[in-house]
């Protein structure tokens, strides 16, 4: 219950710049999400939603999620924090403290050195 308002919250500020008539809609796993529960959003320079849920990431465009793997980085899937950071890079905190960096311009995870 909580994702699906947070969800409609994010949505509502995502589109109300644009227009003044707006609709909301419930998302859920149906709709791709990868689970019920939203832990944590950000929206990027342009207009995509990214959804931390207790089984992964995913970016929305109003229309789609799409899941962008962490399992090829031994990771938690529990995402608990989102920072997106002025040069287009993802910060992205899983439960458990460790600490991603994905690239939206390459879109593919850096290493941090």
């Amino acid at each position: 219950m909580r994702a699906l308002f947070l969800l409609s919250i994010a949505l509502i500020i995502s589109y109300s710049g644009f227009s003044q008539e707006f609709s909301v809609e419930n998302k859920n796993i149906k709709d791709g999400l990868p689970h019920s529960y939203v832990n944590c959003m950000v929206q990027d320079k342009q207009g995509f939603l990214w959804i931390g849920t207790a089984k992964g990431l995913c970016r929305y465009d109003g229309y789609n999620f799409e899941l962008i793997p962490l399992d090829n980085l031994n990771a938690d899937e529990d995402i608990t924090s989102l920072l997106l950071s002025s040069d287009d890079l993802l910060w992205i905190i899983v439960k458990g403290g460790n600490i991603f960096c994905y690239d939206i311009k390459l879109e593919k995870f850096v290493t941090l050195s």
